[in-house]
């Protein structure tokens, strides 16, 4: 992020070597009225200062305000960067690709150099050492594998054709990789975006007998990956003990039992602060004081869903403020009609649903840094 802002900032020219003030800084800042979809993600930012009109804890506000602070500096990088040819584009995808397929070597090797114990620890709750948190991990070899099929589907090499199997073939590893890595809603955000890219595939090639290939082996392909991928099987063997002890009433330990219960807690919140919300610096104390009241015996989580997070901290006009600036970029000059961006909105939505997963500064850096390359291609 800083690098980003270095390059919009400064003039940086390689033969001969010079680094100096960029000249047309202020120029390319006053094109940002006109770009209304980069002030929609600005306005995100402006949400969490405004609620701290009814934050009393300022701290934790501050801290809210810091995590967020991307949505206000890469959007001031980004006016200042060139557009991005398709061919562009497809170079930074390329990279991305083999970065992704490079880290999942890494995590395969690890997890093989140790395969028997990390495969019995993924019964008890646990789940494969990955480089970050396992569930960003996953939604990254997501949209890595969205790249590829993109890449694929348009033919893109960088100097030679014969790349065109070399993407095939990475995209197809980091495929099987996210069946090995089992991460849930990773699984379930790519079967997603998948299913997105099939309709755009048939809608623009026109070949409709093709959806009746897909959409089966869509089913078929996770059936066959729960019963022969050992780390899959446990996975969903560990799920249903899960749920069966929340049925149960043992709810404490156990990761999907606590995710409802956070979904439940920040619903009880947001009933008691409907249409201002408690404030982004109030709502970690709200939720405490009601943990403690309720599940005295558990710590304290913030709600496992982005949008009852927004409602949670400021309430029903916050998160229709929210949503509509979420939303805007999908829509500003019919993004939804480039199948990248439909396929990378269905991921991140989906993840909103699962997890907070803007309330880290590595979930923020994720969504924006491909959003932003996105909006910044060439129409």
């Amino acid at each position: 992020m800083i690098g980003l802002l270095a390059v919009g900032v400064f003039e940086i020219q390689l033969k001969p070597f010079r680094l100096g003030f960029n000249p047309n800084y202020w120029k390319n800042l006053k094109q940002l009225p006109r770009r209304k979809d980069l002030l929609a993600v600005i306005g995100v930012f402006l949400l969490i200062v405004l609620s701290y009109w009814n934050s009393e804890a300022t701290a934790d506000w501050s801290n809210q305000v810091r995590v967020k602070l991307p949505f206000l500096l890469l959007p001031l990088a980004f006016v200042q960067l060139p557009r991005l040819s398709e061919r562009q584009l497809a170079h930074v995808f390329y990279i991305f690709l083999l970065l992704a397929t490079l880290a999942c070597v890494g995590t395969g090797i690890n997890y093989a150099l140790d395969y028997k114990y990390i495969t019995n620890s993924i019964n008890l709750g646990k789940s494969i050492p990955t480089p970050i948190h396992h569930i960003r991990f996953s939604l990254m070899i997501a949209f890595s594998v969205v790249a590829g099929v993109w890449l694929r589907f348009i033919g893109h090499y960088w100097l030679k054709p014969s790349e065109k199997h070399l993407i095939a073939t990475l995209t197809g590893f980091l495929f099987v990789f996210q069946h090995v890595l089992s991460v849930r809603s990773g699984l379930v955000v790519l079967y997603a975006a998948l299913v997105i890219m099939s309709i755009y595939f048939v809608f623009y090639t026109k070949k409709i007998k093709l959806f009746a290939i897909i959409l089966p082996l869509l089913v078929i392909v996770p059936l066959v990956a729960v019963q022969t991928i050992p780390t899959l099987k446990n996975k969903i063997g560990y799920l249903r003990y899960d749920l069966d002890m929340f049925r149960n009433g043992n709810r404490a330990g156990f990761s999907d039992g606590q995710r409802f219960i956070s979904w439940e807690i920040g619903g009880i919140v947001f009933q008691k602060n409907s249409t201002w919300g408690t404030g982004f610096g109030d709502l970690k104390n709200e939720l405490a004081n009601v943990y403690k009241t309720n599940y005295p015996d558990l710590k304290p989580k913030l709600p496992h869903n982005q949008f009852l997070l927004f409602a949670a901290g400021m309430g029903w006009t916050g998160l229709l403020a929210f949503v509509t600036l979420f939303l805007f970029p999908l829509f500003y000059k019919k993004n939804y009609r480039f199948v990248v961006f439909a396929a990378f909105y269905t991921i991140i939505t989906l993840s909103f649903l699962f997890e907070n997963t803007l309330s880290s500064a590595f979930g923020t850096g994720i969504y924006l840094f491909f959003l932003l390359i996105l909006m910044q291609r060439e129409k």
